[in-house]
């Protein structure tokens, strides 16, 4: 049907829309209720769809029959749309704007009442594509930056999303061998512990630089290796790479209490990790009461009993388990009490503009306090001012690191910068 409505646009030299949908949370739907009422989720989802394209109501100009509107299901929770012969993108936009609003109202099916939004790509010939692989696959493309943003929105396709398209597909490509390759390195940004006066920590940082790419920013590359399940390939090379080094250190002298690795929800609930983790102590000859962990908040609210088992598992192993970024995700109070956490870092977003915001000030008053009626030490992040750190000291916070004390530095700069601190 697309290629025919192709053919007719080109003749006519019109514009045709290509709406590519994904079902928002429809997995979830499938895994808790069942594929039968994920079946009748998608049948009643068609019969809106067919609902909200009619031509009459979409269009101030009427289209003939030939024009219609066609609706596919392309499998599973993924439903295309082809718009014949509009004059304007805009149109494209009406249409799937009508769609959004359609599918987003609740479903009751018997005692269930679900609600499932949907993410649209849209792509338009010739602008975006002329042939119906590209309309297709840019359509796709459109919907994937649509569900990525958020969900339950339409988004235009762009050559901006193809570039990062590419971007992505080349750097996933050299990520799948960029351990072996030896590309990655380890920056280590030192901790000043406020109680002793004295530098007793690192946080260990993953660096990439790739022949063809440069230099890539871990908030590039470190989303794409938890995406494609690399992670624990490359987080056990980082904890390992770590243990070793700060063994190294510590067997020349240099007093560090503490190195603080981070650990995704991916390599967390990876199929046994705190053996991994016994294993590369054991292998290192590490003190575990050296090794702290820093979890984010979303690792832990996810399959919660299966997590309180693996953090026991870790205590039992003997390393420190923190929570990094804290106050920027969405865990409970109660739920955190249930967690074996030693540690809690004050988001650097709270500790930045400390001078001329209260609000900012307030929060992290608020989070060392808790933590310390906890028993849990406290760290903040992103310390830029001499302001902020008497800040900390006067409000009893135990640890902080930032630019202020030390950026993060390169393994033989880390080194010269302990045995110069510590003399």
């Amino acid at each position: 049907r697309l290629q025919q409505m192709l053919g007719r646009a080109q003749r006519k030299k019109l514009k045709l829309g290509v709406l590519f949908l994904d079902l928002d949370g429809f997995k979830r739907i499938n895994d808790t209720l069942g594929h039968h009422l994920g079946d009748l989720v998608l049948q009643a989802t068609s019969e809106r769809l067919q609902k909200s394209i009619r031509i009459s109501d979409t269009f101030a100009q009427p289209v003939t029959s030939q024009g219609d509107i066609s609706l596919a299901r392309l499998g599973g929770d993924e439903f295309t749309a082809l718009l014949p012969l509009i004059e304007r993108n805009e149109d494209a936009a009406i249409v799937a704007e009508r769609i959004r609003i359609k599918l987003a109202q609740p479903m009751i099916f018997g005692e269930h009442e679900l609600t499932t939004t949907t993410s649209i790509g849209i792509a338009i010939y010739p602008d975006d594509g002329e042939t119906t692989e590209d309309l297709l696959k840019n359509a796709d493309l459109a919907m994937y930056y649509a569900k990525r943003s958020g969900g339950n929105m339409y988004c235009y396709f762009s050559s901006y999303m193809m570039e990062r398209a590419v971007r992505k597909l080349t750097m996933e490509s050299h990520l799948r061998k960029a351990v072996e390759r030896e590309e990655f390195c380890l920056h280590y940004q030192p901790q000043f512990d406020i109680e002793r006066g004295n530098f007793n920590g690192v946080e260990v940082l993953l660096r990439w630089e790739n022949k063809e790419l440069g230099k890539i920013s871990p908030a590039e590359f470190i989303p794409l290796a938890e995406e494609t399940g690399l992670i624990i390939h490359i987080g056990e090379w980082v904890l390992r790479k770590a243990c070793y080094q700060t063994k190294a250190w510590c067997d020349q002298g240099i007093p560090l209490a503490r190195v603080a690795v981070n650990v995704s929800a991916g390599q967390l609930l990876h199929n046994g990790f705190a053996s991994m983790v016994n294993s590369i102590l054991a292998e290192t000859m590490l003190d575990p009461g050296i090794l702290e962990l820093e979890l984010t908040e979303s690792a832990l609210i996810n399959d919660v009993d299966l997590v309180i088992e693996v953090l026991k598992q870790l205590k039992q192993v003997g390393v420190q388990l923190a929570i990094d970024d804290f106050g920027t995700g969405y865990s409970s109070l109660s739920r955190l009490m249930n967690f074996p956490i030693d540690r809690l870092k004050i988001d650097q977003a709270f500790v930045r503009n400390l001078e001329q915001n209260s609000d900012n000030g307030a929060i992290a008053t608020a989070i060392i306090a808790m933590a310390t009626s906890m028993n849990m030490r406290v760290t903040a992040e992103g310390v830029e001012t001499n302001t902020q750190l008497n800040f900390m000291k006067n409000k009893s916070c135990n640890d902080v690191q930032g630019y202020f004390l030390s950026k993060p530095l390169p393994t033989d700069q880390a080194e010269e910068f302990f045995k110069q601190k510590c003399k």
